[in-house]
């Protein structure tokens, strides 16, 4: 949680907590649909948390910090933080 922690208080610009629940398996979207993503999410100011099942995501932009797991109440409790979740 810590390296968690440094990549939120260290976001300039605030934080985009991305996840699409249990039901979707993040890894197997279209190459298409998760290029799609990462360009949008390339042109924001704002850090990105995104929940994804694998170890790797081609095309990573340096906003994007990716894990398998993230504490979401955790993440959304932080007073301290602009952080928007979708």
């Amino acid at each position: 949680m810590q390296d968690i922690e440094d990549y939120l208080n260290g976001a300039e610009h605030g934080v985009i907590y991305f996840n699409l629940g249990s039901m979707i398996q993040t890894d197997t979207l279209p190459d298409d649909k998760r290029d799609a993503f990462l360009q949008a999410f390339s042109e924001m100011p704002q850090r990105v948390l995104w929940k994804w099942e694998a170890d790797t995501l081609p095309g990573q932009p340096k906003n994007v910090k990716i894990a398998k797991w993230l504490p979401q109440f955790d993440i959304l409790s932080m007073p301290t933080r602009t952080i928007t979740s979708y």
